[in-house]
């Protein structure tokens, strides 16, 4: 995999072999997280709940990008917060079509484990949201590397750790909120010694 960096200094994957891309879920590995998925969903809300009050919630349009097994849909409606879905693979999970992604102005988008599989990153800021809130890889402290557990061709496309990711949002008028590894006492492999999933909040300036 040949990697290179844009003026941000987030490293993208330049070689892509479109043919190898996943062009759909591997169910097996849903099935396998659904209960890590239904924990992280509950952290995730009380996470935000601490930039965007409750009942601001219940009340917003917010928008998940990859719902993958819809279980973080289905826990938030649990709590009264209702979730669209969308999806570029086949999901029963995709609630809106893609016009509606672009032409609403979302109060919250959320992407978890998500942009890190864009091919064009910046299509990201083609959708209207308030509040956006990130999950994605963090990389090893020894540099990008085969050996790291987030290192897929063709799979995960960007890398990028915070310094970059904040260089990155300002330049579209963000402002950022939070940054933390939340999900790691959850996700975490405690050999590892340092991040493993960085988690960003931002905010329109």
């Amino acid at each position: 995999m040949q990697l290179k960096q844009n003026e941000f200094g987030m490293w993208y994957q330049s070689d892509i072999d479109y043919d190898k891309m996943n062009k759909r879920y591997d169910v097996n590995y849903l099935i396998r997280n659904s209960k890590t998925n239904i924990e992280m969903a509950f952290l995730r809300l009380g996470l935000l709940s601490a930039f965007v009050p409750y009942e601001k919630l219940r009340k917003s349009k917010i928008l998940e990008l990859g719902p993958g097994n819809g279980i973080l849909m289905a826990s938030w409606y649990s709590k009264g917060i209702k979730v669209e879905g969308f999806d570029v693979l086949d999901s029963i999970y995709t609630t809106i079509d893609s016009n509606s992604v672009y032409n609403i102005k979302w109060d919250i988008l959320l992407a978890f484990d998500v942009i890190e599989h864009f091919v064009d990153i910046d299509d990201l800021w083609k959708i209207n949201f308030e509040y956006g809130f990130f999950s994605v890889p963090h990389p090893p402290k020894e540099g990008i590397n085969s050996e790291w557990r987030h290192y897929r061709p063709n799979e995960h496309i960007w890398y990028f750790d915070d310094v970059a990711f904040e260089k990155w949002i300002t330049a579209y008028d963000y402002l950022l909120l939070y940054k933390g590894t939340p999900e790691d006492i959850i996700r975490y492999r405690w050999d590892m010694n340092q991040p493993n999933i960085m988690t960003y909040i931002i905010r329109r300036k």
